[in-house]
């Protein structure tokens, strides 16, 4: 009967300790995912981190690039203005001319 306890309680031991040889397997293979998932959860973060640097560069080359059309129409604009006043001196020179030309005309036909 004796023998038969003893050989109970080892058999009893041995299974303890194939459960606690499980049990620190698991603990392993969990740590193990547990790393994993934290490491994948920064190379996500990272990869967001650097997603939103390239929206946020992206967003900061188009208003350059709007900047760059609007002082292209500006230049435009100054170019018409400029334009616009060389003619206008012309129109002025051109009646000037013609002013001149019509007094001389009314002042030789007076004489």
């Amino acid at each position: 009967r004796a023998r038969q306890e003893v050989d109970e309680h080892a058999q009893h031991a041995r299974e303890a300790s194939a459960e606690e040889a499980r049990a620190v397997e698991r603990a392993r293979a969990l740590q193990s995912a547990l790393a994993q998932a934290h490491a994948e959860r920064e190379r996500v973060l990272a990869e967001g981190r650097e997603s939103a640097q390239a929206s946020l560069a992206a967003a900061l080359a188009d208003v350059r690039a709007r900047d760059v059309a609007i002082e292209a129409e500006r230049a435009q604009v100054r170019c018409a203005l400029g334009a616009l006043a060389d003619a206008d001196g012309e129109v002025g020179a051109l009646a000037s001319a013609r002013a001149v030309d019509l007094a001389e005309l009314a002042s030789a036909s007076l004489a």
